[in-house]
C-alpha cells in the first residue's frame, strides 16, 4: 500500500528499482546521508556535479502571436524551425539553458581542473566491412566515398600485415603497445619520447625549486634514463648526454634556475658554430636588467604566500647583488603583492628587515589609477592601496615637481595643469563627487560618431601627412562594441574599395570535432585578443 500526494492510497508493487543504494558502513561512520557510486556515463557526472546544486527550477518562455493562416499549421516544418513554425536558435537555447553550479564556479575562479580523465581511453571502432561512419560535406562526398579514412579497426588489419608484434595481439590489446595517430589514421609503435622529455623537465624543476643535496649523484644515476629517446634515435652516448644537458640549460633558464656548474653538473659540449652565440648572450656590467618578481597570481591573495624564486636561481643571485630595486607604477599594485615581495626578499637575503635590507624605490602617482579589486567597493580599493600596508611607514616620500616634456608645449601644459587640479581635488564637485570638464575639450551631446571621427581625423584622403596623423591620434572607448562601430565608420570614409577576409572556419583532420563545432558556431565566436571572423580592410 502506497500513500500518494493528497492523502490518497493505492496498491503499488515496489521492487529494488525504487530503493536508493546506500552503504551502512559509511552511514554509521559519518552519521549523514552518504553514498559512493561510479559515474559510468556523462549523465551521471552531470547529475552529481550540477543537478544536486541546481537550485530552483527555471523555465524560459516567450509570448508570441500565432500565425493567422491556418494552412501554415499543416505545412511540414523546415530545417531550423519547430513544429509551430518558430525559428530555433540552438546556440541561444544552449546558452540560456546552461547552468553553472557553485562547485564548478569555484573551481573555475580558483583555476582548479573542472574535469579530468584517467586513465586515457581510446575508443576502438567496431563495424562491418564498408559500414564505418564517415564525415563529409557536399564538396567532399565523392572523394570520401571513393577512399574513406581508415578507422582503428581497418588500420589494425593493415598493421597486422606489416608488424609481426601486432599479429600476436588481440584488437583490444593494441593500445597497450601502439598509439593511434588521429591525423594520419594509423597505428604507431608506442615510444618513450614523451616520458623522457617529461623526466628532463622534472629534473630541471628539482634543481630549481627542490634544492637537492647531491645533484651530481642524481645526474649519474638517471642520465641514461633522461637520454633514452635520444639513444633510440641513434645518438651516441656522448652526444645524447650533451643534448640532455643542453635541454636542461634551456629549462633552467625558463624556470629561473642557475647555470649547470652551480649544481655541480658538466656543461654541454659547445660546437664551433655555437661559440659566438654564447659570448653574445653575456651581459656587460653597464647593462640594466629587467626582472620579473614572479608574484603568484590568484583570485584570493594569501597572507603567507611567497614569490616562486629558487634560492639557486639566476634571479635570486641578481637580487642578492642588487644595489637598488625600482618598482615602476607601484600605486597600481595590491598591497599584499608588496608584502609578498617583502617576505620573499627576507627569505632570500636572510635578513629580518623590511625587504631583507634591500633599497626599494616605488615610483608612481597615487592620483592615477589605483589597484583594481574585481567586484569590490570603494572601501575594498582603499584597503588594497599601498598606504594601508604595514610596510608603508618604512618609506620616505620624495616629490618630482618639474615635467620636462611639457616645457615646450603650452597647450599640453595647460591640460596637464587641469589634470593636476583634478588629482589634487581642487575643482568643485557635485553631490555625486563629479567634476565639470572645460567646454573647450567637450563636444555637444548630439554629436554623431561620424562628426567625432571628422573632428579627430579631418581628412582620409591620401597625403604626405596622413599616416603621421593616424599614428599620433586615436579614439578611445570603454566598450569593444563601440570600438567596432567606430572602426567600421572610419573604414567607410577611406577612399577606394574595401576587401573582406574570412577566418578559417573548419577544423582539419578531426572529423569528430568538425561535427561538434560547426562553422556557424565558429563564425560567431569573438574571443579577446583575436580579430573577428570577417575582417574588412
Amino acid at each position: 500500500m502506497a500513500k500518494l500526494r493528497g492523502g490518497q492510497k493505492a496498491n503499488f508493487t515496489f521492487d529494488n528499482r525504487w530503493v536508493v543504494p546506500y552503504c551502512p558502513a559509511l552511514l554509521r561512520e559519518f552519521r549523514c546521508h552518504l553514498n559512493v557510486e561510479i559515474c559510468a556515463t556523462v549523465k551521471a557526472i552531470k547529475y552529481v556535479v550540477k543537478y544536486i546544486t541546481k537550485g530552483s527550477d527555471m523555465a524560459a518562455y516567450q509570448v508570441r502571436q500565432e500565425a493567422a493562416s491556418a494552412s501554415a499549421s499543416t505545412t511540414a516544418p523546415t530545417v531550423g524551425q519547430s513544429a509551430h513554425g518558430k525559428m530555433v536558435d540552438e546556440i541561444k537555447d544552449y546558452l540560456l539553458g546552461r547552468y553553472i553550479g557553485p562547485m564548478e564556479a569555484v573551481n573555475t575562479i580558483l583555476g582548479f581542473e573542472v574535469h579530468s580523465r584517467y586513465p586515457p581511453v581510446i575508443r576502438l571502432a567496431v563495424h562491418l566491412k564498408d559500414e564505418q561512419r564517415v564525415f563529409f560535406t557536399r564538396e567532399t562526398a565523392q572523394a570520401v566515398a571513393a577512399r574513406p579514412k581508415d578507422t582503428t579497426l581497418t588500420a589494425f588489419f593493415d598493421l597486422c600485415r606489416q608488424d609481426e608484434v601486432a599479429r600476436g595481439l588481440l584488437y583490444q590489446e593494441v593500445p597497450r603497445h601502439f598509439t593511434w595517430d588521429n591525423r594520419a589514421h594509423t597505428w604507431h609503435r608506442a615510444g618513450r619520447g614523451r616520458e623522457t622529455a617529461a623526466l628532463r623537465r622534472l629534473f630541471a624543476a628539482i634543481l630549481t625549486h627542490g634544492d637537492p643535496s647531491d645533484p651530481p649523484k642524481l645526474w649519474r644515476e638517471f642520465s641514461s634514463d633522461m637520454a633514452g629517446d635520444l639513444l633510440h634515435q641513434g645518438y651516441s652516448t656522448e652526444a645524447a648526454e650533451s643534448e640532455v644537458l643542453r635541454q636542461l640549460e634551456n629549462f633552467l633558464e625558463t624556470m629561473g634556475g642557475s647555470e649547470l656548474p652551480a649544481y655541480g653538473l658538466p656543461k654541454p659540449r659547445v660546437e664551433p658554430d655555437q661559440t659566438h652565440r654564447l659570448t653574445d648572450c653575456l651581459p656587460t656590467n653597464e647593462e640594466a636588467v629587467e626582472l620579473q618578481a614572479k608574484i603568484p597570481v590568484c583570485a584570493v591573495r594569501q597572507d603567507s604566500a611567497f614569490c616562486s624564486i629558487g634560492r639557486r636561481s639566476k634571479l635570486a643571485e641578481i637580487l642578492r647583488n642588487a644595489r637598488i630595486i625600482v618598482w615602476d607604477e607601484a600605486p597600481m599594485t595590491h598591497r599584499k603583492d608588496l608584502e609578498i615581495v617583502d617576505r620573499s626578499l627576507r627569505d632570500l637575503l636572510r635578513v629580518e628587515q623590511p625587504f631583507g635590507g634591500a633599497l626599494l624605490v616605488l615610483a608612481g602617482d597615487f592620483r592615477q589609477l589605483l589597484a583594481v579589486v574585481p567586484g569590490g567597493t570603494q572601501a575594498n580599493t582603499i584597503d588594497a592601496c599601498l598606504t594601508q600596508s604595514a610596510l608603508w611607514p618604512h618609506f620616505q616620500q620624495h616629490h618630482l615637481t618639474r615635467n620636462l616634456r611639457l616645457e615646450s608645449d603650452s597647450d599640453a601644459k595647460s591640460y596637464a595643469d587641469f589634470l593636476m587640479q583634478v588629482g589634487n581635488g581642487e575643482l568643485p564637485e557635485d553631490e555625486e563627487g563629479m567634476v565639470s570638464l572645460p567646454s573647450e575639450i567637450l563636444m555637444p551631446d548630439d554629436t554623431t560618431t561620424e562628426q567625432l571621427i571628422r573632428r579627430v581625423y579631418p581628412s582620409f584622403e591620401p597625403s604626405p601627412h596622413r599616416d603621421q596623423m593616424f599614428a599620433e591620434r586615436s579614439i578611445l572607448s570603454p566598450l569593444n562594441r563601440t570600438v567596432d562601430e567606430t572602426n567600421a565608420a572610419c573604414l567607410a570614409l577611406f577612399p577606394g574599395d574595401s576587401r573582406a577576409y574570412l577566418s578559417v572556419d573548419s577544423i582539419p583532420n578531426d572529423d569528430v570535432a568538425a561535427t561538434n563545432f560547426p562553422p556557424e558556431l565558429l563564425n560567431r565566436l569573438d574571443p579577446n585578443g583575436l580579430p573577428h571572423h570577417r575582417l574588412e580592410l
